[in-house]
């Protein structure tokens, strides 16, 4: 999976785009996804400028599909308990 695909995937599960950056810029309280040299980097960007529960990945597919499914699992959960998210 590319950038552009996981973006139209992410639009598509009616994930706010405030909620992640996959172009390198890093936003606050949100999904950041960054190329760093030959690795891509996944991590949420706290208030506070903390990364949290970053992993690096080895091609820009993993990571994207690492994205993907973290949203589309929290999606999930919301469905299940009926939470607004």
């Amino acid at each position: 999976m590319t950038i552009l695909q996981l973006e139209k995937k992410l639009i598509k599960l009616n994930v706010s785009q405030r909620e992640f950056s996959l172009k390198g810029d890093l936003m606050f309280d949100a999904i950041n996804l960054i190329r760093n040299y030959d690795k891509w980097e996944v991590f949420y960007l706290d208030e506070k400028g903390n990364r949290n529960d970053q992993l690096k990945f080895d091609d820009e597919s993993s990571a994207c599909e690492h994205i993907y499914s973290l949203f589309k699992e929290s999606k999930r959960i919301s469905r299940i308990f009926k939470l607004n998210l």
